[in-house]
């Protein structure tokens, strides 16, 4: 229990009701990126901080860009039939991009690079994701020699490179 400190009495707590009207006057600031958001603050706060409000938005923009990925593979395989590593790397150079654009406009949003130093941290993020992309690469073509199932082998290097490739973008793309 809380007391005042002048006189050492208690402090009342009491609930003040709030009724939401109608907007008179411009327009809300509520979007699904805020409601996202909202959820990975949640999630944030039941894991005591472990796993960031930025990384499920990465790990939800990542989730696009595996798909990306896949359907870029695919594409590649079944239009040009390359070397897998071949394909591979086409489609994580088409998902790296597509990673960059939509973490640019939603998990750095506060962040956000124009001009300039969006083209610089797109360079940035190739170049840090390349050190992703490489292990990426090599774990999937290990993978595919295998078994030869390119979309186990994809999915294997796409989750090799995750925790790294947010960790280091985090530090160096969107400072």
């Amino acid at each position: 229990m809380r007391f005042r400190k002048t006189n050492g009495q208690a402090l009342a707590i009491g609930e003040v009701p709030y009724e939401f009207r109608q907007r008179h006057a411009g327009t809300s600031k509520m979007s699904p990126l805020i409601v996202v958001q909202f959820l990975g603050l949640l999630l944030s706060k039941m894991t005591a901080g472990l796993l960031p409000t930025s990384f499920l938005l990465f790990g939800l923009v990542g989730g696009t860009g595996l798909v990306v990925h896949l359907v870029t593979l695919t594409v590649m395989n079944v239009a040009f039939h390359p070397a897998f590593w071949v394909s591979q790397t086409v489609a994580a150079l088409v998902s790296m991009t597509s990673n960059f654009l939509l973490n640019n406009e939603l998990t750095y949003a506060d962040k956000k690079l124009r001009g300039v130093r969006f083209w610089i941290g797109l360079v940035t993020f190739y170049a840090v994701c390349s050190f992703g992309l490489i292990s990426n690469v090599s774990v999937a073509n290990l993978v595919y020699g295998y078994d030869h199932q390119f979309y186990l082998a994809a999915i294997i290097g796409v989750v090799m490179s995750v925790v790294f490739n947010y960790a280091v973008t985090r530090v160096f793309t969107w400072r």
